[in-house]
């Protein structure tokens, strides 16, 4: 059987070679989607100044809190990256929420909301990527995010290629249209033979350590406080309601 450490030592490997075969093939080598907490920032730190990658930032601002935007501002300008941002209509969101606060599945308001939630901004950063011949889709993704039964350290490439990601309950609800439904990803929208991204998580294969990296994106300018790098403060302000609701419903809180 692999050790734990071998299969990170694998997975690095693999890695190192996807950031090598990356390089030259566009415009940009890849793109990260940066939702201004501190993985994602240093992150980008790690692509742009010490592998000399270009990279494309990219945030779907659905749910993002002060603190994270004045993480991204800082970060982008501190390391010069380019950055794409989509707004889409918060109307639809707000009524997803809403729809699936009052419909969750048995394992509560964080799981039902956060794995709806993630296809969406994860499908947008796939079809940015599409739309400008990216290969590489980089994820800040801290060991043990997503559940493993989504991603462990890469989606499967079938997951990508042939799975379409709206989710079939949203489907029988009958309370999304076919423009709504359309936001998520669907590989079957491209031509039979479409190359898509590879969508790694880099941190399942380096070594990670969440206080250094804490330390070290504010010892390098990258976000202002301690504070505003701690997850506590920089994630999504919909949390709060999520654990509220397991709380109330479980006795606990998820996190």
């Amino acid at each position: 059987m692999q050790t734990i450490e071998a299969l990170r030592a694998a997975r690095e490997r693999d890695l190192e070679d996807a950031l090598k075969a990356c390089r030259g093939q566009g415009e940009y080598d890849c793109l990260v989607p940066l939702s201004g907490g501190k993985d994602s920032v240093y992150l980008i730190h790690k692509l742009k100044v010490e592998r000399g990658l270009r990279v494309l930032a990219h945030t779907t601002d659905i749910d993002i809190g002060e603190v994270a935007w004045a993480n991204i501002h800082r970060a982008v300008d501190k390391l010069d990256v380019e950055h794409v941002v989509y707004r889409p209509p918060m109307e639809f969101y707000r009524r997803l929420f809403r729809w699936l606060m009052m419909n969750q599945e048995a394992r509560g308001a964080v799981h039902t909301i956060s794995y709806v939630y993630a296809p969406l901004f994860e499908g947008n950063a796939l079809r940015v990527a599409m739309e400008k011949r990216i290969p590489l889709v980089l994820a800040g993704y801290s060991p043990g995010q997503p559940v493993a039964e989504r991603m462990e350290y890469e989606f499967p490439s079938r997951a990508i290629s042939e799975v379409d990601w709206t989710p079939p309950e949203l489907v029988a609800s009958g309370q999304f249209d076919a423009h709504d439904l359309g936001r998520f990803w669907n590989p079957h929208r491209y031509p039979a033979g479409t190359r898509f991204p590879r969508y790694l998580a880099p941190y399942h294969a380096w070594h990670y350590d969440q206080d250094e990296i804490m330390k070290k994106v504010v010892d390098l300018g990258l976000i202002a406080t301690t504070k505003n790098a701690s997850p506590v403060f920089s994630n999504y302000p919909i949390n709060w309601l999520l654990m509220y609701s397991d709380l109330k419903n479980f006795g606990y809180n998820p996190y």
